[in-house]
């Protein structure tokens, strides 16, 4: 399995090999398939919350490249293909995801391998039913992971020796995703995960 998340008494994990989606209400035992697009398969990108759940996959060539599962719709068992806008940001590889509420507004944002002129990230303010390019956002193009907490998403990217920094933490600006400040961490490999706790 590459992500697990749990909402509305449900876990779900997603993964490469069929079924790709499963859920189980205790998350040890009974894990069952879920009902999603035949062509959803590397399911690497899996966030819960407002009571439901999204998924992106991280193969580049499928039509079915996002799925949703909203609460009130047996979340986690009934799975619907998602939008992209623009539909280029269908050809990237997904990677990772999480929620938030920004401002009141139920927001998840998405990482991945930018392409085609499309940073590696997106968000959806409708419960993933939709995925949009944020407008002019810099940086990498290309991120491992993202989470939320104390007021902004904070996305890490991978090693790549043409940086001088080995690996970067990038913090997003929740309201507008349009400023990014780079972090000075170095570390010799990729980050493939970050988290946030409050104190």
């Amino acid at each position: 399995a590459y992500a697990t998340a749990y909402s509305n008494d449900k876990w779900v994990i997603t993964g490469s090999i069929s079924p790709e989606i499963q859920y189980s209400t205790d998350g040890i035992s009974g894990w069952t398939a879920a009902n999603y697009p035949a062509d959803f398969t590397n399911v690497y990108a899996l966030a819960s919350g407002d009571g439901g759940f999204v998924a992106l996959s991280g193969d580049a060539d499928k039509s079915t490249k996002a799925c949703y599962s909203l609460a009130g719709a047996s979340p986690g068992i009934n799975w619907t293909t998602a939008a992209f806008s623009p539909d280029s940001l269908r050809t990237l590889r997904w990677s990772g995801a999480c929620y938030a509420k920004v401002a009141g507004n139920p927001t998840f944002v998405a990482v991945g391998e930018g392409a085609g002129g499309n940073p590696g990230i997106a968000r959806s303010t409708n419960n993933g039913r939709t995925w949009v390019n944020p407008l002019s956002s810099p940086g990498p193009k290309s991120y491992k992971a993202v989470t939320y907490g104390g007021g902004k998403f904070v996305a890490t990217t991978g090693y790549d020796n043409t940086f001088d920094l080995a690996a970067k933490f990038i913090f997003l600006d929740f309201a507008n995703f349009v400023r990014f400040v780079l972090s000075n961490v170095y570390l010799k490999d990729d980050v493939f995960g970050t988290c946030f706790q409050q104190s």
